[in-house]
């Protein structure tokens, strides 16, 4: 691992790039000022006082009241055990949501709001195609089941590589990602240890689009595949940064069906 990789896992704890530039400088200064900081990352020094001091609200740095100011990073057990702590809390507080959420939408179609519902996997996937190729930036879509990824999904990918944009695609089963594997899509495994196994899938376009699958018991009727998704309003916002809190330290984990 390199200070890249450092600063891009950092990055999947909720830390912003800054922010995790700084905190990265500062534990391999010891302290410092900002001045100090920003001689040694790529972080402007008027960039450095406001990053530290969030990385302070996190109770990952403390600072001296001198002229100038000194910060002082925690250790790295210290680091380790508060990001983890808030990771686990902001799981919690999205899957209360969506256990909150869940089986509360009418059924067939979707739900005209800031989070829109769909039902039934084949809709789901047409959705999903739709906005991969809407995608600007990145995609990143996680499942471990291959009636998920099927040739809508595939061409989506191939016309988004077309206009630069570079799909991940993250799943727990290795079967999976070999059938999945091709030059111009990434690929990485993930162990199954953060998401029920009621999650089906997981789609992030840009940073302004979600879509999170996941299985209902319906009963007697067996089970159905419902998908809650939202793009610039507030709760993709929330829901964006619960994920990417979420998920982004083993970047995304996903249960197979």
């Amino acid at each position: 691992m390199d200070d890249t990789d450092a600063v891009d896992t950092l990055t999947r704890f909720g830390l912003t790039t800054y922010e995790a530039r700084v905190f990265l400088a500062l534990q391999r200064l010891g302290e410092g000022t900002a001045s100090d900081v920003a001689e040694v990352t790529d972080v402007p020094r008027s960039q450095v006082y406001g990053a530290a001091d969030s990385l302070a609200d996190r109770g990952l740095v403390d600072h001296r009241q001198t002229r100038p100011t000194v910060y002082d990073p925690v250790d790295v057990e210290t680091a380790e055990t508060r990001l983890l702590e808030q990771f686990e809390a902001a799981g919690e507080r999205l899957f209360t949501y969506m256990s909150d959420i869940q089986g509360k939408a009418g059924s067939g179609g979707e739900v005209s709001e800031a989070l829109w519902t769909i039902r039934g996997s084949d809709e789901i996937t047409e959705r999903i195609a739709e906005l991969i190729v809407d995608a600007d930036d990145r995609v990143l879509y996680g499942t471990a089941n291959h009636s998920h990824y099927d040739e809508r999904i595939k061409d989506a990918m191939e016309a988004v590589t077309d206009d630069g944009v570079t799909p991940f695609v993250m799943s727990t089963s290795e079967e999976f990602l070999d059938a999945a594997d091709d030059d111009r899509v990434y690929t990485t495994y993930e162990p199954p240890e953060h998401i029920p196994r009621s999650t089906s899938r997981v789609l992030m376009v840009d940073d302004d689009t979600l879509l999170l699958g996941m299985v209902e018991d319906r009963g007697r009727d067996g089970q159905e595949e419902i998908a809650l998704w939202s793009a610039q309003t507030a709760s993709a916002a929330v829901l964006m940064q619960l994920i990417t809190e979420l998920f982004q330290s083993d970047p995304i984990s996903l249960s197979e069906e």
